[in-house]
C-alpha cells in the first residue's frame, strides 16, 4: 500500500474508532434501556466503515467487489438494531417481543440471501467497473431493483422510527429532550449520507459518502455521551402524575447522580432541571447536609430528616426505593420526600400534652394504686362467681406466682405488674357465654376454639388501659409453651415473656391439683412428676427447677 494515502484514510479510521468505541460503551452499559441495541447499530457502522477502508485500498475489481458486499453486512446489522434501539429507548413494551425482532430482521435477512445468490439473478449490482483516480480508484456500478427495494425499505423504516423519536422529543417531558435530540441527530446524519449516495451526490473524491456521515453522526453521539451521559442517565417513565406530585421526587443512579427530579423538588431547592440533572446529590444539596446522609446510604427504606437553615425549618419523611434492571441488578434509587412539618408540630404538641398529663397521673398514681388493685381483684372475683369451678384459683395462683417471682430474683419494680397480670390472667373469659363457663363436662372442639381465644380477648380488653400495659404479658401469653406449640401466637423459648413463663408453671400446678367434675385432682407426687416431664416442653426448665425447689422446701 502507498503510505502517501494515509492522510486520506485518517477520517475513515477515526470514524471506525468512534463507532467501535460507542459500540463497546453501549455494551458495557447493556443494562440501561436502549443501550444494547444501539451498540449493535454502532457495531454495524464500524463494520461498514471497516469494509469501506479495505475497498478503498484494494486495486483489483474482485477485491473492491468483496469489500463492497462486506459493507452491506454491517448495514443490515444497523438496519435491524436501529428500530430496536428506538423502541427500547422510549420504553415500548413491544421491544421485548421476539416476534418484533424477527419481523425487523426479515427483510434484511432476505436481502443478504439475495447477495449470496447474486450470480443467479444480477438484480443488485449492474456492470462493475473501476474508475481510475487519485488517491484511490473507485468501484462504480448501476443499482439494481433489489438494491432499490432495500433502499426503499430502509427509508420507510428509518423515517417511521425517526418519527417515533421526534414524537418523544416534542412530548412535554422536557427533562430528556437534549438526550433525545442528540440521539436523533446522530441517527439522521448517517441516513442523509445513504440518501446522498443513492442520489449520486458526492461530498468527497469517492462515490459513497456514508462513512463520512457515520463519522459526523458518531461524533454527535460521542459528544452526547460526554455532555448528557447518554446510556448512563436512563430516561425514567414520566407522566402528568409525576410532574404534578406535590411531594418532591428525586431519582438517583448508582453513582448518586440525579437523573430525574420533579417540579416540586426543583421549586423547593430553587434550581432548574438543567442545573441539577447529571450532578451528584452531594453537590446539588450541599447547602442542606441533613439530606445528604440518607442519600449516601445505599439501602435504607425510610428516613426522617430535619432541614434547618437557609430560610428552611422543615421536616421530611424520605421513602427510598431501589431501581433494578431486567437482570435484577440495582441501577439507582427513587426518593420521595413528604413534608411532615405540620405533623411534627402536632406530634411535639401532643408529646408536651402527654408529658403534662403523665406528670399529673404520676403524682396521683400512688394514691390510686391501691384502688386499682382492689378493682382488679373485684374483676377476678366477678369471673370466679361466674365460673364456680375455679373459685379461689386466681387468689392461689397469684400468691404462688409472687413467691416464685421473688425466688427468681425478679426486680421489685416488676413485681407489681406481675401481681396484676396474675390476677387478670383469665379476664378474657368474661366474654364467654355461661354455657361454656358452667359446663360440667369436657368441651367439644368448637367450644375449645372459643376458649382458646381468651388470651387475645384479654389483650384487646387491657391494651387500651395505660396502667395495665406492663401487666399484659401474663393474660396474653400464659398459654404459650416453651417448645412453641402453645397459643395464641406460638411463641417459643425466651420469646415468651418471663412473667408468663413463671405464671404458666404455677397455673398448671394449681389446675392439675384441683378437682373438676370431669377429672379428679392429681396427687402431689403425680403433679411433681408431670412438671418434671414437661420441663423443656411445656415449661421453661429454669423456672420449673426453681418452682420444684420451693415445693420441696414446703414453701408452696
Amino acid at each position: 500500500m502507498n503510505w502517501n494515502v494515509l492522510p486520506y484514510l485518517t477520517p475513515y479510521f477515526v470514524s471506525f474508532v468512534i463507532s467501535a468505541g460507542i459500540a463497546v460503551t453501549c455494551w458495557r452499559r447493556s443494562a440501561v434501556r436502549g443501550a444494547r441495541p444501539y451498540g449493535w447499530v454502532a457495531f454495524g457502522q464500524a463494520l461498514w466503515t471497516f469494509g469501506y477502508i479495505f475497498e478503498l485500498i484494494n486495486t483489483s475489481l474482485e477485491g473492491k467487489h468483496f469489500w463492497d458486499d462486506f459493507q452491506w453486512i454491517g448495514g443490515m446489522i444497523s438496519l435491524v438494531a436501529f428500530p430496536g434501539a428506538i423502541l427500547e429507548f422510549i420504553g415500548s413494551k413491544i421491544a421485548k417481543s421476539k416476534f418484533i425482532w424477527v419481523l425487523l430482521a426479515t427483510v434484511p435477512a432476505l436481502f443478504l440471501i439475495a447477495f449470496l445468490f447474486e450470480d443467479l439473478h444480477n438484480l443488485i449490482h449492474g456492470t462493475l467497473r473501476i474508475i481510475p483516480g487519485e488517491p484511490f480508484s473507485a468501484l462504480d456500478y448501476e443499482f439494481g431493483p433489489i438494491f432499490w427495494t432495500i433502499i426503499d425499505y430502509t427509508t420507510i423504516s428509518s423515517l417511521f422510527f425517526l418519527g417515533v423519536l421526534i414524537w418523544k422529543l416534542i412530548r412535554p417531558e422536557r427533562l430528556y429532550r437534549p438526550q433525545v435530540a442528540v440521539i436523533l441527530l446522530g441517527a439522521v446524519i448517517p441516513l442523509v449520507g445513504i440518501f446522498l449516495t443513492t442520489a449520486g451526490v458526492r461530498l468527497s473524491f469517492q462515490r459513497d459518502t456514508t462513512p463520512i456521515t457515520f463519522a459526523i453522526g458518531n461524533i454527535a453521539i460521542a459528544w452526547g455521551l460526554l455532555r448528557y451521559r447518554l446510556f448512563e442517565l436512563a430516561p425514567i417513565a414520566r407522566d402528568v402524575i409525576f410532574e404534578n406530585m406535590t411531594d418532591p421526587v428525586i431519582v438517583l443512579d448508582i453513582q448518586d447522580r440525579i437523573v430525574d427530579i420533579n417540579h416540586a423538588a426543583l421549586a423547593y431547592i430553587g434550581e432548574k432541571a438543567s442545573d441539577t440533572v447529571g450532578r451528584t446529590a452531594m453537590k446539588v444539596f450541599s447547602q442542606w447536609p441533613e439530606l445528604i446522609e440518607p442519600f449516601l446510604e445505599k439501602y435504607p427504606e425510610r428516613a426522617e430528616v430535619a432541614v434547618k437553615g437557609h430560610g428552611r425549618n422543615d421536616h421530611f419523611e424520605l421513602n427510598i426505593s431501589p431501581l433494578s434492571n431486567t437482570q435484577g441488578r440495582m441501577i439507582g434509587r427513587v426518593i420521595v420526600a413528604r413534608n411532615i412539618t405540620e405533623r411534627k408540630r402536632l406530634e411535639q404538641a401532643l408529646i408536651q400534652i402527654n408529658e403534662d398529663l403523665e406528670q399529673r397521673v404520676e403524682n396521683r398514681t400512688r394514691d390510686l394504686a391501691e384502688a386499682y388493685d382492689t378493682t382488679l381483684e373485684g374483676w377476678a372475683r366477678a369471673l370466679e362467681l361466674r365460673d364456680e369451678e375455679t373459685e379461689g384459683h386466681s387468689r392461689r395462683v397469684t400468691e404462688m406466682t409472687m413467691e416464685l417471682a421473688q425466688a427468681l430474683s425478679i426486680p421489685t419494680d416488676r413485681l407489681d405488674h406481675i401481681h396484676r397480670g396474675a390476677i387478670l390472667h383469665d379476664i378474657g373469659k368474661m366474654a364467654f357465654p355461661d354455657e361454656i363457663l358452667r359446663k360440667t363436662g369436657p368441651l367439644d372442639s368448637k367450644e375449645q376454639e372459643i376458649v382458646m381465644q381468651h388470651p387475645a380477648i384479654a389483650y384487646e380488653l387491657l391494651v387500651r388501659i395505660p396502667f395495665l400495659q406492663k401487666a399484659l404479658d401474663i393474660p396474653y401469653c400464659h398459654h404459650e409453651k416453651w417448645d412453641g406449640s402453645g397459643y395464641p401466637r406460638g411463641l417459643k423459648g425466651e420469646q415468651i415473656p418471663l412473667a408468663a413463663r413463671i405464671f404458666t408453671v404455677v397455673d398448671i400446678w394449681d389446675a392439675i391439683q384441683s378437682d373438676r367434675p370431669y377429672k379428679r385432682a392429681w396427687s402431689r407426687e403425680e403433679a411433681v412428676k408431670y412438671m418434671r416431664e414437661q420441663s423443656g416442653k411445656y415449661f421453661d426448665p429454669q423456672v420449673v427447677k426453681a418452682f420444684l425447689n420451693l415445693v420441696e422446701k414446703g414453701e408452696i
